[in-house]
């Protein structure tokens, strides 16, 4: 399974996962990290949309995705192995 975290970087603050189109749109950093859930990039594809960033943010942000990716992995097994009922619930809850 691949996962396609997203990142908003902001002048002055750390790297976000990003959750909206208004974070999003307001990215100074627009960077989408494709990786497996075993921790293997596929894909990592970046713009900087509101001047250049440096070889520390970019690591920064990588280590942010790996993070994300296992915890977005970490859930999608919970949930897998969990019954049938739980996850229709938890599925409906998303709507």
């Amino acid at each position: 399974m691949w996962w396609f975290p997203n990142f908003s970087l902001e002048i002055g603050s750390k790297p976000i996962i990003v959750r909206s189109d208004v974070e999003d749109s307001n990215a100074e950093v627009d960077l989408n990290v494709v990786m497996t859930g075993s921790g293997k990039f596929v894909e990592v594809q970046g713009t900087a949309e509101d001047g250049p960033f440096d070889r520390n943010s970019l690591e920064e942000m990588l280590n942010l995705a790996e993070l994300g990716v296992k915890k977005i992995t970490e859930a999608q097994r919970d949930l897998l192995a969990s019954a049938p009922s739980e996850r229709a619930s938890w599925l409906h809850s998303q709507n």
